[in-house]
């Protein structure tokens, strides 16, 4: 069990002195008196709070501060842990006693060690920040200082000492290595011989004190919002770096209104009015998965409208230096104002490094167009001179530009040679498609690639393609997956590298070149699929052709922009490292964990085990079997056996259930003569052992597919190590321990170790699911009554649906028409505000209950009513 830290220190470190019969070296005085000047507590430098770190309106954490430099090998350590309970939550500080049969010393001593730096701070250091715990709540947070030089002259001062009684002595440490060492838990004194039994031994935790206790209040944080828009909806995607869902509110009348509970990071709220504002409030709530508590974080305020379109402006040059803007039309539009600016101007000063906003030209207005226009031609262009141009579609009634107008920039360039690239994309085997705008003055293109001689290794450029002068787009051709072939030394290069530029009539090259490169991928991942089964989610997709194995992820479900050129979704990419070897980049969230034939959990009987242990302690008839461990559980605690075989995160097959439930880790394992043992892990109450999908969150899933080979012993052979060694670890690396379910049996298997060189691209889609157990209402509401006065409507249901929490409002100004939704209440009755006077409104009531994580699992709609309006 992890403890609070450590015993009370009622003495300072001149009292420790006396515990273990050493005189006080004057050292130790100096650094007394030392602290005292500094106005500390005995020889601990008093550790404050600076101040609270903020993001937005919410604590994220503390800065914590020492009144001068602590000494070289010093250091404070900080424990977090809820306040009135006794397990830490920082995991920086443990404890431990030592038995009789370990140290010489006449009584037991403890020492402590620090498992995260996050939370030590060490000689170099004044100040440290310290992360929030992730879950809300009171937290305690202990802070102790190491004294070095205390330790070290204590360490100094009995070496002494034992050399003038006995001639022969060494200082040992916990890794025995002569001298003094700050890092260690302990030091030792030994004799002759040198690795014999220490004559006596000084401990760390005897010179770390308390040094500072702070009472820290954890906040959530306010999510980040943003949104898509069309006519008649708004999208809104929300991120919070903790929680477990989100409270989504609308504006309606002068009060908002909740509308919805989700799990998800993306909400689309539809059937809208166009060309309207919308206001909506945010915020990000925690619900504790085992007392079923919720801690709310403050709301985002967020603003939009419907608008309903985009202006997809484009420019192309005709007739040498002739600019054609195209644009599609956005229904309401008043006007469209065409605005120019000369776009290479120079930044004529900087502030904290970047160029003021003088760097361009200011915007001129060259033309203003009736609403039904949609391109223009700007024929006053010069040579040697980049523009860009600005689009401004006019929503507002006066013709003056709003907040709510639409608008959109592009560049040209009419510089001789330039080519001004307007897109660059991949398909999803690594073809890479550049296009551009016209240059100026060119008479065609021509593209390179690089071209390495085996032989030689020298590099040169050969032609691949020479390119008219209306050329505006080439595709660079990425190598194929299934032609890549390991060189010499079991590399695999899957990289292309062109260059393109512009000529003249000549034939000469002009302007500069551009350079681009490809890199071939698997493709796509087709197919993916996400389903809830009796203990998951089962992920499944189709086999990519070239794949070795897969890899699954899991993220909470959130907004994903699709790649329409792909027709799939970017999941997966590549990028270098300082010394230029590539690796993997993808797309976030959790790397899906198989706990292969996962069951329920088992608990140990502590009892029996501990009567079990006893009976052979006590055996003196020798006929008892010596159990596989035989040390005793502690009856006041909980302790469950490994509850699945092994894990796996490579895939071979295209099928796997990312397992719901709690998953428990054998604390070790142990081999011995009659065969392998895992022994049951200690329950915690700070540590989470749900591990995988988490019931009632909606979770996305993508799939990556990796083309690679077999590693061998060559790929563990190194400049510092032996072939014997290289070997060794091949084959340790292919060892795997299984473990059956609920017992403390396990044996050893072989599995593959995978070397990839190359991996898919993008994914069709994105599997969608969640593990839950709660179901919909099954009552359907009924109206009672609905009523209007002054703009109001109050809308009584006959009666409460048994098993519903809350009931969903919506509103249509059709019977048969779209639906929003206005608001949510817990009670029988609903006041709807802020209509207009003599329409009629149609309404209907969904019920709603809360799943697990606290979102809405809807039921079905009561009959529609209708209402007018009255003055």
């Amino acid at each position: 069990m992890v403890k609070r830290f450590m015993k009370k220190f009622s003495v300072v470190l001149v009292a420790a002195f006396v515990i273990t019969g050493l005189s006080v070296p004057p050292t130790v005085v100096n650094a007394e008196k030392q602290a005292k000047e500094m106005n500390q507590v005995g020889a601990a430098p008093k550790v404050t709070m600076k101040n609270t770190q903020q993001h937005k309106q919410h604590n994220t954490g503390w800065t914590f501060t020492i009144p001068s430099k602590l000494p070289d090998g010093a250091c404070i350590w900080f424990d977090l842990h809820k306040d009135g309970e006794n397990e830490s939550y920082s995991g920086s500080v443990h404890e431990k006693t030592f038995s009789s049969s370990e140290v010489s010393a006449e009584t037991t001593k403890k020492w402590f060690q620090t498992d995260d730096d996050n939370y030590k701070i060490d000689g170099s250091e004044t100040s440290i920040f310290l992360k929030k715990s992730q879950e809300p709540g009171t937290y305690k947070l202990d802070a102790y200082y190491y004294d070095v030089d205390a330790y070290k002259a204590a360490v100094y001062a009995k070496y002494e000492e034992l050399k003038k009684q006995n001639g022969a002595i060494k200082i040992r440490t916990a890794w025995w290595q002569e001298d003094f060492n700050p890092a260690c838990e302990f030091h030792n004194f030994v004799g002759e011989p040198y690795y014999g039994t220490p004559v006596f031994t000084i401990y760390k935790a005897d010179y770390v004190v308390p040094a500072g206790s702070f009472t820290l209040k954890m906040d959530l944080e306010e999510p980040d919002v943003s949104s898509a828009v069309t006519a008649t909806s708004v999208q809104l995607s929300m991120y919070s770096s903790y929680g477990t869902g989100y409270e989504i509110y609308r504006k309606m009348g002068s009060s908002y209104k909740k509308i919805a509970t989700t799990t998800k990071g993306v909400y689309k709220d539809q059937n809208l009015s166009s060309k309207t504002k919308y206001n909506y409030k945010v915020r990000v709530y925690y619900k504790d998965r085992i007392t079923g508590k919720i801690s709310y974080g403050p709301f985002t305020s967020y603003e939009c409208a419907t608008v309903g379109s985009a202006l997809n402006l484009k420019l192309t040059v005709q007739k040498t230096k002739n600019v054609k803007l195209t644009w599609s039309k956005i229904a309401g539009a008043k006007q469209y104002k065409v605005y120019r600016r000369v776009a290479d101007s120079y930044a004529t000063n900087y502030s904290k490094g970047w160029s003021t906003n003088d760097g361009f030209s200011k915007w001129e207005l060259i033309k203003t167009l009736g609403s039904g226009k949609k391109t223009y031609t700007d024929k006053k262009t010069a040579v040697n001179c980049g523009y860009e141009y600005m689009v401004v579609a006019v929503l507002s009634k006066t013709g003056s530009i709003g907040d709510s107008d639409i608008s959109q920039t592009a560049g040209v360039s009419f510089y001789f040679g330039e080519i001004r690239f307007t897109s660059d994309y991949k398909d999803a085997v690594g073809n890479r498609t550049i296009e551009w705008l016209k240059s100026y003055g060119a008479k065609g293109y021509i593209v390179e690639k690089k071209v390495v001689d085996a032989s030689t290794g020298s590099e040169n450029w050969e032609q691949v393609a020479k390119l008219g002068a209306s050329a505006t787009k080439y595709k660079f051709e990425a190598k194929q997956m299934k032609n890549v072939k390991a060189d010499a030394e079991g590399r695999y290069d899957l990289k292309e590298e062109y260059r393109i530029c512009s000529y003249k009539d000549n034939g000469s090259v002009i302007g500069q070149y551009y350079y681009y490169d490809t890199t071939a991928t698997l493709g796509m991942v087709k197919n993916v699929k996400a389903k809830k089964v009796a203990n998951g989610i089962q992920v499944t997709w189709s086999p990519v052709e070239g794949a070795t194995y897969y890899e699954v992820y899991r993220l909470p479900a959130q907004h994903h922009a699709k790649n329409k050129t792909i027709g799939g979704y970017d999941v997966n990419d590549y990028d270098a490292d300082a010394q230029g070897e590539r690796y993997s980049v993808h797309a976030g969230g959790e790397q899906v964990v198989e706990y292969v034939d996962a069951t329920k959990p088992v608990a140990v009987d502590v009892k029996k085990w501990n009567e079990a242990i006893d009976a052979f302690r006590n055996d003196t008839t020798g006929t008892v079997t010596e159990p596989p461990f035989t040390d005793k559980l502690d009856e006041k605690k909980t302790y469950y056996y490994q509850n699945y075989k092994y894990e796996r995160k490579e895939f071979t097959e295209t099928s796997v259930v990312d397992y719901a439930g709690e998953i428990y880790t054998a604390d070790h394992l142990l081999s011995n003569v009659n065969g392998q043992y895992a022994h049951p892990v200690e329950v915690k109450s700070t540590k989470n052992y749900y591990l995988g999908a988490e019931p009632g969150i909606t979770y996305h899933y993508y799939v990556i597919a990796y083309a690679g080979v077999e590693k061998t012993w060559q790929d563990y052979k190194f400049d510092y190590n032996s072939e014997e060694d290289a070997k060794y670890q091949f084959e340790n690396a292919k060892k795997a321990t299984s473990v059956t379910p609920g017992t403390l049996e396990a044996s050893t298997i072989t599995k593959k170790a995978w070397k990839y060189y190359g991996s898919s691209y993008t994914c069709s889609s994105y599997g969608e699911a969640s593990f839950s157990s709660v179901v919909a209402p099954s009552g359907k509401p009924a109206i009672k009554s609905i009523t209007s006065s002054k703009k109001t409507v109050v809308i009584k249901l006959k009666k409460k649906i048994k098993g519903a929490d809350a009931y969903r409002v919506y509103r249509a100004t059709k019977k048969k028409g779209k639906y929003i939704c206005v608001g949510v209440t817990t009670s029988t009755t609903f006041k709807d505000t802020g209509l207009s006077v003599g329409k009629t409104y149609y309404y209907k009531v969904v019920p709603i209950v809360a799943n697990e994580a606290g979102e809405d699992v809807a039921g079905k709609a009561s009959a529609v009513k209708s209402v007018k309006v009255k003055k």
